[in-house]
């Protein structure tokens, strides 16, 4: 039996085909998430099956460094933006750039995490984060620490670390593929 052949036939692999094919939908983040690990599992790639891992149940309960690409800019106010569900919140953060502070976060949630945070928006459109200005560098130094600091993230910044996990996904899966397939070919 090859080497791709065992690892297709890996228990835990064809336990995440199996789940992966019965989905209601087969394009299910968590489950093709799920099925990279198994198949990263099954040829001992400890780096992949950490990341993988760490996109499936959150980058903060793992000791795994959050990759730039998780990286999504927001605009910070020691105030809430009052006018958010009565305007466009990228005509409010755009067009007033001048008046927020502009800050730069590292989303370590669980890609599915993520995911929720874009279906669950409500009709201001907009992602509001509360965040004690303890834990904010730069011109925070000069609020009251023990104050809260108001963090708005437009979706299309969250659309863009799912795609970027998915884009992470599809490259790790078909570089799975393509280093069985030349093994396999290797091996003849």
């Amino acid at each position: 039996m090859s080497e791709t052949t065992s690892i297709l036939q890996n228990e835990s692999v064809r336990e995440a085909a199996s789940l992966l094919r019965d989905a209601s939908d087969v394009t299910d983040l968590s489950g093709i998430l799920r099925f990279a690990k198994a198949m990263a599992e099954a040829r001992e790639d400890k780096d992949s099956v950490e990341i993988l891992t760490a996109e499936l149940e959150g980058y903060e309960t793992h000791n795994v460094e959050i990759p730039d690409r998780r990286r999504a800019i927001g605009f910070a106010s020691s105030f809430p933006v009052r006018a958010i569900g009565h305007l466009d919140p990228e005509e409010i953060f755009l067009a007033n750039r001048d008046k927020f502070a502009q800050v730069s976060l590292t989303m370590g949630q669980a890609v599915t995490e993520l995911i929720a945070a874009i279906q669950s928006l409500d009709d201001t459109g907009v992602i509001e984060l509360r965040v004690p200005a303890s834990e904010i560098s730069g011109d925070a130094a000069y609020i009251d620490p023990n104050s809260e600091i108001h963090i708005y993230i437009l979706p299309n910044e969250i659309l863009k670390i799912i795609h970027s996990t998915e884009r992470f996904l599809l490259s790790n899966l078909v570089k799975t593929c393509i280093e069985e397939s030349l093994a396999e070919s290797d091996q003849e």
